[in-house]
C-alpha cells in the first residue's frame, strides 16, 4: 500500500476485505461519482418487485471459486 501511496498509482484504496463487501463500496462510489446513488436507492423502492426479483435470481446462483 504505502508504495501506491507513495508513488500515486492510485486514486482510491478501498480497506474493505471480505467479507466486508469491497467490490460493493467501489461499485457505490462509482455510482456516486456518476451522480447516480440517489436515483439507484430510490428506484429500488419505486421497482421493488423488478429489484426483488433481480435479489433472488442473484441469490440463487452459488459462488464457486477454483484455487486452482
Amino acid at each position: 500500500m504505502d508504495y501506491f501511496k507513495e508513488n500515486k498509482l492510485c486514486d482510491y484504496i478501498t480497506y474493505s476485505q471480505q467479507p466486508d463487501y469491497p467490490v460493493r463500496e467501489i461499485a457505490e462510489l462509482i455510482i456516486g461519482l456518476g451522480g447516480k446513488y440517489d436515483d439507484m436507492l430510490i428506484s429500488r423502492f419505486k421497482e421493488k418487485e423488478q429489484y426483488m426479483q433481480f435479489w433472488n435470481t442473484r441469490q440463487a446462483v452459488e459462488t464457486k471459486i477454483d484455487k486452482a
